[in-house]
């Protein structure tokens, strides 16, 4: 019962269990810190998918489908999201996504020692046996058309991330001054 109700609430509880920073967020802000300490959100999210990949358990979705269908570019952490909550509805999706691998910022951009690539290989797997139709090393634009998208899909998703830095703008306050600096 716990694995459901975790992957109900969440894409993907035990990425997220390892990569969400829940010790500033969710359980800095507890105001159960004051007194009792707040639950380690994170290290449970992670131990009940773990556990329940361990003893078989699976995520469950529906046979019946709606008959729509939606283009998702970007198999990044948005994607992913969507897919998951899409195909959930019943909904056909296909994902093109122009690297060699899914999981975009999960996959080229967070070291393996903080987030194994086989854990996110495994979550987008079970979005397979869901019936997610991933494209990989498919360029929108270049391989295949926007209006192509647009045609053959009820709707087109764009979350292609960001693959390439850009220039940082930090407020930073000096000797009770606001300074602006740029980083090129």
């Amino acid at each position: 019962m716990a694995f459901k109700l975790s992957n109900e609430s969440s894409p993907f509880p035990e990425i997220m269990g390892r990569v969400c920073p829940q010790d500033v967020l969710c359980e800095g802000d507890c105001t159960l810190n004051h007194r009792h300490g707040a639950i380690t959100i994170g290290s449970i999210e992670k131990y009940i998918t773990e556990k329940g990949f361990e003893n078989g358990l699976t995520i469950d979705f529906p046979k019946q489908k709606l008959g729509k269908s939606v283009a998702v570019i970007g198999s990044g952490p948005a994607g992913l999201s969507l897919a998951t909550y899409l195909l959930r509805a019943g909904i056909d999706v296909t994902i093109y996504e122009r690297a060699s691998r899914a999981g975009g910022l999960l996959t080229y951009g967070i070291p393996g020692f903080k987030l194994d690539k086989n854990v996110i290989e495994r979550r987008t797997n079970l979005l397979k046996k869901g019936g997610l139709n991933l494209k990989t090393n498919i360029e929108v634009g270049k391989d295949i058309s926007f209006e192509d998208l647009r045609k053959n899909n009820d709707a087109v998703f764009i979350g292609i991330g960001s693959t390439k830095p850009k220039k940082q703008i930090f407020l930073t306050k000096i000797a009770n001054e606001f300074i602006w600096l740029w980083n090129f």
